[in-house]
Parts: C-alpha cells; structure tokens; sequence
C-alpha cells in the first residue's frame, strides 16, 4: 500500500523530469521542478491521514518536509493557491488514473524482449 502512495506521485506519464545539462544544472528553479516532477493524490480519507500520515499531499511533503504530516491539508491548500497565482503546474489525480499514469509509463520504457528465444 504504502509503493501506491510513494510510486505514483513521481513515475507516471504525466509528471516531467528534465534533462540535466552539460554542467549538472537543471532548466528550473527547485522549486519548479518540485511542482512539475511531483502530483498529490486526491484521496482523503480516514485510511490515507491516520495509516498513510497524509502521504497523499506529497508536494507539500517534497516542498516542507519538516512539517508534520496533519498540516499537510492545511499547506497544501496554500501550495494550490500559491501554483495558481504564479503559474505553477499543480497536478492531483485520483488513485486510479495515477495508477494508469504509471502503467503508462512502465510500458513506454519496456522494450520487446522474447523471453522465449534462446542466446546461447
């Protein structure tokens, strides 16, 4: 349970992680690339803040980590306020297309292997 809230806030399809340049810079700010490399999920629910501590609002998790996490709701309405006014990309999904954002992107990185053929 706990890979569900940590892996589909990162790697799915529709988070955008940069290229890092010649000099091992990022295009963007840090804080930028928090908002465009992390989603929240939309779920809220007596499971997600007492089992998962909040781990559903995990930008605010990324851009505060030394908040506790029953401030998470609190922050996060700040960040969705703050994203909105400055253009910053906020992005919350329910469970079930995060799910399909990372499917997605496990099969874009696969390759066709036959595990069949023999290379001996």
């Amino acid at each position: 349970v706990a890979l569900l809230a940590l892996l589909t806030p990162h790697a799915n399809t529709a988070n955008h992680f940069p290229e890092v340049g010649d000099e091992g810079d990022l295009p963007v700010s840090w804080l930028e690339h928090q908002f465009r490399s992390t989603n929240d999920l939309s779920i809220c629910n007596w499971f997600s803040k007492h089992v998962m501590g909040n781990f559903n609002y995990h930008l605010a998790h990324h851009l505060f980590p030394q908040i506790h996490s029953a401030y998470a709701p609190e922050v996060t309405a700040c960040i969705r306020e703050f994203a909105s006014r400055h253009g910053f990309p906020y992005k919350e999904y329910p469970l079930g297309i995060c799910l399909k954002l990372h499917y997605e992107l496990i099969c874009r990185n696969t390759e066709a292997v036959d595990i069949l053929e023999e290379d001996m």
